[in-house]
This record gives C-alpha cells, structure tokens and sequence, in this order.
C-alpha cells in the first residue's frame, strides 16, 4: 500500500516560539513511522513550515512587501534547517529518508487552474528502490516572468499522492479532526463525502470562533475537493491529530482513529 503523509507545522514546531522544534514528538513520530513501514508500507513524508519557514517568509514580506527573488534564500535555508531536524532523526531511527527539496523539483506557473508545475519522476523512483522521501513546503521559482511563490505540503502531499497512485492521504495536525464549532468535541465530523466538502466549508465558516484557528483545515478541505475530483487511486483523506499516541502508526497501517475521513 502507498501512503502519503503531512505532519503539520504545529505538529512538529511551536508556532508560537520561532525556530523551535519539538524534537521529542518527532522522535516518537520516527519510532511509529518506521513501525508501519516495517510492515511493508510505501511511504512518502512531507512536513510544514512551522515556526522556522513562516517566520521568514513573514520577516520577507516585511522587508520587501512580497515574495520576491531577494526572499528566496532565507525563506529556502530556513526550510532546509527544519528538514536537516527531520530527516536526522527518520534516519537515525533506521528509516531510509532521503530528502528531495521542493525548490529543486517545482516552479510557479503563475495560472489560477494549475499554479505549480512539479517533477515528480525521482520521487517514485525513490520510492521504487526502498526509500522514503522526505519533502516540505518551500518556496519555488517562478517560471518565465513570474515571482516565486510558496507552495504548501498540503498541496505536494495531494500532488504526490496523485501522481503515484497513493491509496491513502494523512494529514497530521494538532487537532482531532474537523469541527464545525470550536470546543465542542460533539461537533466533529467523523466522515466527509467528496460532494459535502462546499456545504460543511460553509457551515463552519459561519462560527467566527473557528476561522482562524481551522482555516487551514478548511484549506485542506478545499484542495482535497480539487484533486479527489480527478483522483481515481486515492480511496480516503484523513485529517487527525498527530500529538496522540499511536494514530501516526494506526492510519499509516490502513486502521481507524478518531479523526476526519474524507471519501469521493
């Protein structure tokens, strides 16, 4: 089975701290990880910005008033830093991790359908050959004309699953799953149907409490709308939290957790 996971930047760093990584978690991450692949699991590992990628690409716009050419090396480095974190501790935990940085593989188009091209051959070709790739959101070149941009794990974790054919897509996050109200546990939505993605996106929109905390989980919902759509291999989207004990491994090995399951 081919798996394709994104452990979010609130899961690995505190957003709240620049530049600080919860090594701990990461290294109980690993310990599950390599578990599940134990068992025969193609995987692909892509992770978040957290408090290292955003802070520079914010301290960037700051500076220049956008994403420009001059922010690329800061906001590429920073990335590169958390990933070097990541990676070590896959490896030393006997993971066959190799990283493949997005600013090597993809460019910005600059079109609204389809913004990021990527090449995406020596990922499955990694994978083909016993390795896990490890990738991350990054900042890219703009082809031609156009300025760089960022492009998310959300968006490589759906791309790549795509691509090679992933039966399964986890997003691991800080929280349990989606809520359509913030703090109340009852609200969460165990199972998401491909064609209810606009109306729930719009439910929860409603709860002014939730926005800027689920945002981001309402742009997951939106992307995996878009490529579940012309997807036929992805069976489930998950959306769970990544700080419990033993979900890691339990939704990587194809179980059950509490969380969000979307499904065409």
């Amino acid at each position: 089975m081919k798996v394709v996971i994104k452990l979010g930047g609130s899961l690995i760093t505190d957003k709240s701290k620049p530049y600080s990584f919860r090594k701990e978690v990461v290294i109980r991450i690993a310990k599950e990880i390599k578990r599940a692949i134990d068992e025969k699991i193609d995987l692909v590992v892509i992770h978040g910005g957290g408090s290292f990628g955003h802070v520079e690409a914010k301290r960037a716009i700051d500076i220049y008033g956008r994403i420009s050419n001059e922010t690329i090396s800061p906001i590429a480095f920073s990335m590169q830093e958390l990933n070097y974190m990541m990676t070590s501790i896959l490896v030393s935990n006997r993971i066959k991790a190799v990283s493949f940085p997005p600013h090597s593989l993809c460019v910005n188009l600059c079109n609204i359908g389809e913004r990021f091209s990527c090449d995406l051959k020596i990922v499955k070709t990694a994978i083909e050959k016993g390795s896990v790739p490890i990738l991350f959101g990054d900042i890219v070149y703009g082809d031609n004309f156009c300025d760089p941009a960022i492009i998310s794990g959300d968006d490589l974790a759906l791309m790549i699953g795509s691509y090679i054919n992933a039966e399964r897509i986890i997003f691991f996050t800080d929280v349990d799953g989606v809520f359509l109200e913030l703090g109340h546990p009852e609200t969460i939505l165990k199972e998401i149907r491909l064609n209810e993605i606009d109306s729930v996106i719009k439910k929860a929109s409603i709860y002014n409490n939730v926005v800027d905390v689920t945002s981001g989980l309402l742009g997951k919902l939106k992307k995996t709308y878009q490529y579940l759509s012309t997807s036929s291999s992805i069976k489930e989207v998950w959306i769970s939290n990544g700080l419990i004990e033993g979900n890691i491994y339990n939704l990587i090995s194809g179980k059950t957790v509490n969380g969000t399951k979307i499904i065409p």
